[in-house]
């Protein structure tokens, strides 16, 4: 280093000091250190202040800009009964509501899932009910008779043993 280099470290050390202590003849190190890291904060928190509104700013036009280009969807009473949406969220297993949310919303997020991963729904009338109802007692009633004969050709004992 010259002499040149060391007399404009001086020189460069003392205006800071002189900034960051006004008055003072004398000054440690300590405090001439703390003095300036006070001094930069205020700066760049009035810099970072500046920046941010100018973000939000932007923000929000961003966002005004999206809601006029985006038609607004009325919600509506969903097409189907609340019931069979809940039924067919749990069957794929998920939840019935999630954090305030409108039954429209339900419908929609119901949909959304359905055209992703469709499932087939099997939807019994009561005339279905009733037909299947009937062939099973049918089938019942012709197992019952097979018992019988069997019972009948083993001689008629109540219970069966090994001969």
């Amino acid at each position: 280093m010259s002499l040149a280099d060391i007399k404009a470290e001086i020189d460069k050390k003392r205006k800071l000091t002189e900034t960051a202590l006004p008055g003072a003849k004398y000054a440690r190190k300590g405090d001439v250190e703390k003095a300036l890291r006070q001094a930069k904060p205020l700066k760049s928190k009035e810099e970072e202040k500046a920046k941010a509104d100018e973000e939000k700013k932007k923000k929000k036009e961003e966002e005004d800009k999206a809601l006029d280009d985006v038609p607004e969807e009325k919600e509506e009473e969903p097409p189907m009964p609340l019931m069979e949406i809940i039924k067919r969220l749990r069957e794929r297993g998920q939840p019935i509501t999630l954090f305030a949310e409108s039954e429209w919303k339900r419908y929609q997020r119901l949909r959304a899932l359905e055209e992703r991963e469709p499932i087939e729904y099997l939807i019994d009338t009561d005339e279905d009910f009733g037909r299947k109802l009937l062939d099973e007692e049918e089938e019942i009633g012709k197992k019952k008779d097979e018992l019988a004969e069997l019972f009948k050709h083993a001689g008629g004992r109540d219970t069966w043993y090994p001969v």
